[in-house]
């Protein structure tokens, strides 16, 4: 597996200037103005304007700030620093879409990669990838975070813990470790994580990152072999049946192919996966039991790390080559056409603003 670490020191070698491409003429008709949160390994949270792609603000302090977190009530924003001893901050959002810093806890962990807050609003839960583990910090009224409440520790050669997220219903938190090939599901009791299911991936998945969809259906995607897995949920345990396995791509590249963000549009008619390597979107048909490849879509750019879907617009941020690109989304077929793009250093996460 290409190292993860060899990636941020290519990114962070490469500098970058804030421009904004010309719009094609897909990008006619757009909606109304929204705030996209940038997270990057640049030290910087960007503030954008979905408009025409223009900074609104900067937020400074972190090293790397490479994923961030929305609370349940829409006034505040959480970013893990990517680095040896993992921090959680939380920001407070202004009306101009300032970020504000509150403050800043550890969680006990080495690389925390992605992080969530449970639906109650009353903690944040944290994926440490370096150490393979799952970290719990409680969460003030005012947005502030307190200090870890439970670290859980994988086992096995390589555990890297990659993305958390609560199910639908919030009774569970699934997270998936690339490292161990397993996929784990935690209730959180009063800031305790209590395992309830495992389910194991064949080996060598390297599941990184999944989606909840209608009908208690889970889509996940392999980094490691490349694969969009589709799984039944189990609503009282957690766990996880496979239906299905098929490649995360519909063409074959010569590069080898890295997937890393699972999105669904807004209907749930269609699920898209960002694949580096093969640097395109592939769009699939999810209307049916089974998930049909239509179309791999260019990200104009290297390395789409992370993406986002909001209504009929797709956001990429494309790390190693430095840039945010724009598409329009056609909600008939699903499929993504380029519509503009800027400059900007490193981006690995996209958040629209609640």
């Amino acid at each position: 597996m290409t190292d993860r670490r060899g990636f941020l020191k290519l990114a962070g070698a490469t500098a970058a200037t804030a421009s904004v491409g010309l719009p094609t003429a897909a990008a006619a008709s757009r909606a109304p103005q929204c705030l996209l949160y940038i997270g990057s390994y640049a030290h910087a949270i960007t503030t954008v304007g979905s408009e025409d792609l223009g900074t609104v603000s900067e937020a400074t302090g972190l090293a790397a700030p490479s994923y961030l977190a929305d609370h349940p009530n829409g006034r505040f924003v959480y970013a893990v620093d990517e680095q040896e001893a993992g921090t959680v901050t939380g920001f407070a959002k202004g009306r101009t879409g300032k970020l504000s810093q509150l403050n800043t806890q550890p969680v006990n962990g080495k690389g925390p990669a992605q992080l969530t807050v449970d639906p109650t609003g009353r903690y944040v839960v944290t994926a440490n990838y370096g150490s393979g583990s799952v970290s719990v910090n409680p969460l003030n009224a005012d947005g502030t975070v307190g200090a870890v409440t439970d670290v859980v520790q994988h086992q096995g050669a390589s555990p890297h813990a990659h993305m958390v997220r609560f199910a639908p219903s919030g009774r569970f938190a699934l997270v998936a470790d690339l490292g161990t090939d397993e996929i784990f599901a935690y209730q959180l009791r009063n800031g305790k994580l209590v395992q309830t299911a495992v389910t194991k991936v064949p080996t060598g998945t390297g599941p990184r990152h999944f989606r909840f969809a209608p009908h208690d259906t889970v889509y996940l995607v392999g980094e490691s072999d490349s694969t969009l897995r589709t799984y039944t949920y189990d609503q009282r345990t957690g766990a996880l049946t496979e239906r299905n396995v098929q490649p995360a791509t519909k063409e074959t590249y010569s590069d080898r192919n890295y997937p890393s963000e699972i999105a669904l549009s807004p209907d749930n008619a269609f699920a898209y996966v960002a694949n580096r390597g093969g640097d395109v979107i592939t769009t699939f048909d999810v209307r049916g039991a089974t998930p049909k490849v239509l179309a791999d879509v260019s990200v104009h750019g290297h390395w789409p790390r992370h993406f986002a879907v909001t209504g009929n617009r797709i956001w990429v941020a494309n790390q190693l080559s430095n840039n945010l690109v724009e598409f329009s989304r056609d909600p008939r077929t699903g499929l993504p056409t380029f519509s503009t793009q800027r400059d900007l250093t490193t981006p690995s996460f996209v958040l629209p603003a609640r």
